[in-house]
């Protein structure tokens, strides 16, 4: 039956994909995300979807401690709010214009707008530990840095990402997406992990400009990997006034 499927979908040049209930940007910035959005016209919340992640280390540290996201220090807005004990960046819910280089801060609208982003992730933590216990179908995309291609040890940090959703979910999988040019640095290899590439990542200073990197090949990824449910937009980005 398989056989006849495959020859069915070489004919009529279609094309093998997965629906998940659950798709999940973990970084490393909003690009991830932001495509799945250009694709479908929607994105669920997550905790790490509109973060930026130096790098794949600390996006294991993070995932492994979740409770310690944003509950310590917080380096003021340049022009985003850093956690202190995680170096992952988020937003505010300010305009970024305003914390741009920044050298004379009003602390009422910082202090206001970094309780919204605290009691803002903090419900997105506890969603995000309620997906984990869910039986659904779950798929978790990770975009390389370029630091995370310096690393002499890459594929032991994919294998620790990996190893974090096989030790605490069940029905997932997880997609490693990087540049064409490096995708053979890439050794690690499980069933229900695929590694995808692009040609070309926008660059991270303009990663929402419609423009810029490979929108064909994100299209691509997002074509293999669907969305089992297609919600409505719930809310207008920023983004979608430039």
């Amino acid at each position: 039956m398989n056989i006849i499927k495959t020859l069915i979908n070489k004919i009529f040049n279609k094309h093998e994909y997965e629906k998940f209930i659950y798709i999940v940007p973990l970084g490393h910035n909003c690009e991830t995300a932001f495509r799945f959005w250009q694709n479908y016209r929607f994105l669920d919340s997550s905790i790490f979807a509109w973060t930026y992640i130096k790098s794949i280390k600390d996006l294991v540290y993070a995932l492994s401690n979740l409770d310690i996201i944003l509950s310590g220090e917080v380096a003021l807005p340049n022009p985003l709010y850093e956690c202190q004990n995680t170096h992952i960046r988020f937003h505010g819910k300010e305009n970024m214009k305003k914390w741009i280089n920044c050298k004379d801060y009003d602390m009422t609208l910082v202090n206001n707008d970094l309780t919204e982003l605290k009691s803002r992730t903090n419900y997105l933590r506890e969603k995000f530990k309620q997906m984990l216990k869910s039986e659904k179908s779950k798929l978790f995309i990770y975009k390389l840095s370029l630091n995370d291609i310096e690393l002499d040890d890459l594929n032991n940090y994919i294998e620790q990402l990996y190893l974090y959703f096989f030790n605490n979910t069940v029905n997932f999988k997880l997609i490693i997406v990087t540049e064409d040019k490096y995708k053979k640095l890439i050794s690690f290899d499980r069933e229900n992990l695929k590694i995808e590439a692009v040609n070309q990542y926008s660059p991270d200073s303009d990663v929402t400009n419609k423009r810029k990197g490979d929108k064909k090949g994100w299209r691509r990824i997002f074509k293999k990997y669907r969305p089992a449910i297609l919600f409505k937009k719930k809310k207008k980005f920023k983004f979608e006034d430039i």
